[in-house]
């Protein structure tokens, strides 16, 4: 018997945190389940599944009129399970496609449900299960599922040596064109408004106040929010922050410089569980964040960074500030974050977890269509 196949649907084909969870996530599945990728169009999630020799098939959409096509390409890639990477609209159609070609669909929920109601994420009631990367994500979709979700946080890579601080300090600094010798605070993120970048930008006004000599680099996508981004640019000018405040646009090597900062801000408004925060203790950083759903799953108050209260800007410069007087303190955060990271949230221990699910599933699935198959008057008469 072969391994079960099982069929991942991607939202999107770009880069983002769900696909970046998405390419480790099949990494440590692929020892215990043929693994395949449906993807909207293609873009860099495919040219890295190619990379990594892993098979995929690309829709131009995977909207309602692509069910039908979806459940062919279940059908004739024989997959016994097919999982809904996030819960989008592609994730309902493709729970539909399960549905026709009869094998059971998984939903990974990995955003909270901010603005969705029951006509969105109802389809869930119909899953075999869902996944929630944290358990302030599987509260809020508790009420839309038919089962409680499983709980399984996002995992990194570790266990592999990192860019040396001096030499990722200079390749942040050369991105802005600054010196390398002061504060380097960082912020990893696309701009747009949820992702609180005018919130950083306030708090580093009393941050430069104190430390002179400080500079907020802000790694993220421009141009997804123009309105918001033209706001930010000018907060930075009226608050006389240009030279201090910088955006670095999207920056796929980000990761590898996070060893260079001195301390990471998070200021998403709400997060199921971010992928950047346990980049950044990964790294070694202390992290200071407003203190909302999965964040507070992940750092420790005073422990392995610093939270606050959501929109309280002094308070997030305060403790930022008190990590910069304190170089110490910092450092022991830094080193407490990336030993929890370690410890707790490995891509390999993610990968584990959800396997146990997905062969649970199965099983499970596998039982209930024997018992159905077997009550059959037909089927009851054979030997």
């Amino acid at each position: 018997m072969h391994p079960p196949r099982i069929l991942f649907v991607s939202y999107t084909a770009e880069l983002v945190g769900p696909t970046k969870s998405l390419l480790l996530l099949l990494d440590g599945l692929r020892d215990r389940f043929q693994v395949a990728v449906l993807a909207r169009g293609r873009g860099p999630l495919t040219t890295e599944l190619e990379r990594r020799g892993i098979p995929y098939e690309s829709l131009a959409s995977l909207g309602k009129g692509s069910i039908m096509a979806m459940a062919r390409i279940i059908r004739r890639g024989r997959f016994d399970l097919v999982y809904g990477n996030n819960t989008g609209g592609s994730s309902e159609n493709a729970l539909i496609a399960a549905r026709l070609a009869g094998v059971p669909f998984v939903c990974h929920i990995r955003a909270m449900a901010v603005r969705r109601g029951w006509r969105r994420l109802s389809f869930l009631r119909f899953a075999d299960a869902a996944i929630a990367v944290s358990a302030a994500c599987a509260r809020v979709h508790a009420k839309f599922a038919g089962v409680q979700p499983y709980v399984v946080h996002n995992g990194v890579r570790t266990g592999e040596p990192l860019l040396d601080p001096a030499l990722a300090r200079a390749r942040l600094a050369g991105l802005a064109d600054i010196p390398a010798s002061g504060p380097l605070i960082l912020h990893v993120s696309h701009i747009l408004p949820g992702k609180g970048q005018d919130h950083a930008v306030r708090a580093l006004a009393p941050i430069v106040e104190r430390e002179p000599a400080a500079n907020l680099l802000m790694a993220g996508a421009l141009g997804r929010d123009l309105p918001f981004e033209r706001r930010v640019r000018g907060l930075i000018a009226d608050l006389g922050l240009t030279g201090r405040a910088h955006f670095l646009g999207f920056r796929p090597d980000i990761v590898e410089m996070l060893p260079g900062g001195t301390l990471f801000l998070h200021t998403s408004m709400t997060d199921a569980h971010p992928r950047a925060v346990l980049e950044a203790m990964l790294a070694g950083l202390p992290v200071v964040a407003y203190g909302v759903d999965g964040v507070c799953e992940t750092v420790v108050d005073g422990v392995t960074g610093r939270m606050v209260p959501v929109g309280d800007v002094d308070a997030l410069a305060a403790a930022a500030l008190d990590y910069l007087a304190h170089p110490a303190r910092a450092a022991a955060a830094g080193a407490a974050g990336r030993r929890r990271v370690e410890s707790d949230f490995s891509a390999e221990g993610c990968a584990g977890k959800i396997a146990d699910i997905l062969e649970r599933t199965l099983a499970y699935r596998g039982r209930r269509h024997r018992a159905s198959h077997a009550q059959d008057p037909v089927n009851a008469r054979v030997p």
